[in-house]
């Protein structure tokens, strides 16, 4: 009687706190711990956290900039809560507008020539001495920097056409990545709708179907298990007795993580419906050497 009694408190503590059990969001305590032999070289947080952008494929200069622009006004939308920190293109560094600049010069050029007998020979000399910037040409990719393609170029060192867009939260919190992703993954211009991604977006999008369906999925392999086991033992009565101990224990096993202050993550998500599954066994087995007895 005592051992039963301790069984249902427990039991019944279990139940209590399981709405209490936390997500581990960082995925930095997922990863297994590695010692090191010697000094472990490391990269300064915000290179961390930028060294791995959302990438979109664009086409040409004009999809580019469309959807850089799109970025730019959802990131001034929501301010604060924004978790984009920059975004950009290999054309971003080029000057906006650069015919119609060009033509304004030009323009500029043809009426100082058409009006210099105007002016005296003092403003003429002045006026000379600015024609050299009237030489100018439109600046290509090519023109730029070494240093300002390099991201965007391949190993080949060919310029490539996309967008980086930088996160300005930390990605290694599960909610940030989620919130990043629903901020990038889908951007829509005139020219067209544009998709982001990176690990961190695809992460987030699987992060997001686990937590939609986990508790499903344990629903779902509950309901197929004891379909299975009235059919089997031929009675609702028989399939209860026989789950019983395997739900004490799943909820056992809630208890001792909140006692313990063990956290769900995406791995015991997965783990909770196989439970279900292979610990159903040993139950059935017994309970059939039982009616044999």
């Amino acid at each position: 009687h005592l051992t039963l009694l301790l069984g249902v408190l427990a039991t019944a503590y279990s139940l209590y706190h399981i709405s209490d059990l936390r997500f581990e969001w960082d995925f930095r305590k997922l990863k297994p711990e590695v010692e090191t032999t010697g000094p472990e070289a490391s990269l300064p947080d915000k290179l961390k956290e930028t060294r791995s952008p959302a990438i979109v494929l664009t086409e040409s200069r004009a999809e580019a900039m469309a959807v850089v622009a799109e970025v730019e006004r959802i990131r001034t939308e929501r301010g604060d809560s924004s978790t984009v920190l920059s975004v950009q293109s290999v054309y971003s560094f080029l000057p906006a507008d650069q015919e119609q600049k060009l033509d304004l010069i030009t323009d500029l050029q043809t009426m100082i020539d058409t009006n210099i007998e105007l002016l005296d020979q003092k403003d003429r000399s002045r006026v000379d001495s600015l024609r050299q910037y009237f030489d100018v040409q439109e600046l290509a990719l090519t023109d730029l920097p070494r240093e300002m393609t390099k991201s965007f170029s391949s190993k080949e060192g060919e310029i490539l056409n996309f967008v980086q867009i930088n996160a300005s939260v930390p990605l290694r919190d599960g909610r940030n990545s989620i919130n990043f992703a629903r901020e990038v993954k889908v951007i829509e211009t005139e020219l067209g709708t544009f998709y982001a991604s990176s690990s961190h977006i695809i992460f987030a999008e699987m992060l997001e179907l686990m937590l939609d369906d986990a508790v499903i999925a344990v629903i779902v392999t509950l309901l197929v298990v004891g379909v299975v086991l009235v059919i089997d033992l031929g009675s609702i009565l028989s399939a209860a007795l026989v789950l019983t101990p395997l739900l004490t224990a799943l909820a056992w096993v809630t208890g001792l993580m909140y006692v313990f202050d063990f956290r769900i993550n995406i791995y015991n998500m997965v783990a909770f419906p196989t439970i279900i599954g292979m610990g159903i066994d040993n139950a059935v087995h017994i309970f059939h050497r039982y009616r044999e007895a």
